[in-house]
């Protein structure tokens, strides 16, 4: 039986030319038959919001610009196509969308692979039918969740613990409630766009009042903060939100300033989803409703699954399995 061994090069040549080729000369001194790249539409496979998020790198301030400066264009690819053919090695790169793909065929590789984020188009909308006929009807609207199974991570290092905030192109069939502790800066606006609100004369009574604490943690499903009194809330309610994952954190937008735009924020809080895997490597995430249409269902999950795969270390390879099921039916796994 003969082994073909392809070395993974990925983006790792950082947009230089130079580094790529030492890459190459690598995998030709060990012995490796192929070298595989990656090549993306940014446009494609990453949303706007994503793209426009803050990133400090060589190339700038944004993820835009941090994952441009990684990609190879045109001239760079016929230059890898040169200097592959000059070594006597193959090369290919994984496709992440349909205009990478085409891209690529215009270099007549031997070899062609699909990224798995490419896998899941046609058939998630099969194993979203299959979740639905699999579960029994019920007298409330059930909602599809996502299962995650993640492997490969030492969850013991910080830097390997996963958390994200999400704003899903599409409900997830239901809003989140949201409640507001505010100082007379935003209690004003508050009032008008917020499911509850708590002033900050009322912080002091739950220091205490730990069954009152936790009968408002119970009540809404996400809570926002003015910045300056954030002291206070961590001291009142840090007790009890912060296990549950309900603390109002910078990294999700639920912290705002006391000249903030309170309306923006709840906007964007009702239909934001929370992911985290910080104490296991399987967690579950609402992803939308038996409502939807399945289309809408599949747009959340591609659009969750860019995203996980974009903050994961070892993007695909650290996913395990994600199954797909509604409340009440039996799991799908997603391929």
């Amino acid at each position: 039986m003969s082994i073909f061994i392809i070395a993974e090069a990925g983006i790792n040549h950082n947009g230089d030319m130079s580094i790529c080729k030492e890459l190459i000369d690598v995998a030709v001194n060990a012995g490796c038959q192929a070298v595989k790249f990656q090549k993306r539409d940014l446009n494609l496979v990453y949303t706007q919001d994503f793209l426009d998020s803050p990133r400090e790198s060589q190339w700038g301030t944004t993820q835009r610009e941090q994952k441009s400066g990684l990609e190879f264009g045109k001239d760079e690819y016929e230059e890898i196509d040169r200097y592959c053919k000059n070594k006597g090695i193959e090369w290919f790169a994984s496709a992440w969308d349909t205009n990478s793909q085409r891209f690529l065929l215009q270099f007549n590789c031997k070899y062609n692979k699909v990224a798995s984020a490419m896998l899941i188009h046609e058939k998630l909308l099969n194993v979203i039918k299959q979740a639905r006929e699999g579960a029994k009807k019920r007298n409330f609207t059930q909602s599809f969740d996502l299962i995650v199974h993640l492997k490969e991570l030492d969850l013991k290092k910080p830097e390997q613990q996963i958390e994200f905030f999400l704003k899903l192109p599409n409900s997830k069939g239901r809003t989140n409630k949201v409640c507001a502790f505010v100082g007379p800066e935003l209690l004003d606006e508050a009032k008008k766009c917020c499911d509850g609100v708590y002033r900050e004369m009322d912080f002091a009574s739950y220091v205490k009042d730990k069954k009152g604490a936790k009968k408002i943690s119970m009540q809404y499903d996400v809570f926002i903060a003015q910045a300056n009194l954030m002291g206070k809330v961590a001291a009142a309610f840090g007790r009890i939100l912060g296990p549950r994952g309900k603390m109002p954190s910078p990294k999700s937008g639920a912290v705002i300033p006391p000249k903030g735009n309170v309306k923006a924020v709840v906007e964007n809080m009702k239909n934001t989803i929370k992911f985290s895997a910080k104490q296991r490597l399987t967690s579950h995430v609402p992803i939308g409703s038996e409502s939807m249409k399945d289309e809408q269902v599949k747009e959340n999950i591609e659009n969750f699954y860019k995203t996980l795969v974009n903050v994961l270390p070892g993007r695909e390879n650290n996913v395990k399995l994600i199954t797909l099921k509604l409340t009440m039916g039996k799991s799908i796994q997603i391929e």
